[in-house]
């Protein structure tokens, strides 16, 4: 029996779909998660660990919620696997030298004065944490869903739509975009075919961090060609309206 649940997230909803319904120590808990990661990862929120980051003094170490530290450096680790796309630091430049974590404590010292933007992964990470503890629970069939956001486990795959596309997601993360080439054509004798139009879209691969960075840089690319290049430079599957 499928069974579908709606969670408030902000002012958006989280959508979590199961072969099974869910035991009422389940939903508690998942409800739990979301508030307080709504809460201590809000930088904005006072108190919240991500403000006590924010007001923290550079050289004294700061306790946080282990689920924080978590998520910074989840946060941390896209940082410097793609340092020229995003950076949601107050600094040009972020070295490891420069902030010391230490997990077993729960603290964290940043040796140099920043602040960290924590909006932009927020609610991908919290996606991630749900799926993390559906696995643990041994719920092994699911899709999250949140805005144009999917999560999908289950061998029989989960079908995710986006305008008249539509795509079977099998034990793997998605955004749906709108595809919309930058404009430069090829103008090559004989390419024409090879150049892509407008199309709803998916971008589908292993984690959604990724794919968030990702997804923006699709629209640079406007050949079959080159589509086909960066598909397989970033290890990811795009799927256009044919």
């Amino acid at each position: 029996m499928v069974s579908k649940i709606n969670f408030p997230l902000g002012n958006q909803s989280l959508f979590l779909t199961t072969l099974k319904e869910l035991s009422k120590k389940d939903i508690e808990d998942l409800e739990f998660l979301i508030e307080t990661f709504s809460i201590e990862l809000n930088h904005h929120i006072t108190d919240s660990s991500a403000w006590r980051f924010n007001t923290g003094q550079a050289q004294i170490g700061i306790y946080f919620q282990p689920e924080f530290i978590q998520y910074f450096n989840f946060v941390y680790t896209l940082f410097k696997s793609y340092p020229d796309t995003f950076n949601p630091f107050s600094v040009s430049a972020l070295s490891e030298g420069q902030i010391e974590i230490d997990e077993d404590e729960k603290m964290i010292v940043k040796n140099i004065d920043f602040e960290f933007d924590t909006s932009y992964f927020r609610n991908i990470f919290i996606m991630e944490y749900i799926s993390e503890y559906l696995r643990e629970a041994v719920i092994n069939e699911f899709l999250i869903e949140l805005d144009e956001n999917y999560i999908a486990q289950g061998e029989k795959g989960w079908l995710i739509r986006n305008e008249g596309l539509q795509y079977n997601l099998i034990n793997a993360s998605a955004i749906n975009f709108r595809y919309d080439p930058s404009g430069f054509k090829s103008h090559k004798f004989g390419a024409i075919d090879n150049d892509l139009q407008p199309s709803p879209a998916f971008v589908i691969g292993e984690d959604l961090g990724s794919l968030k960075i990702l997804t923006p840089q699709i629209n640079y690319v406007n050949t079959i060609t080159d589509l086909t290049k960066f598909s397989e430079e970033n290890n990811v599957e795009i799927i256009l309206q044919k």
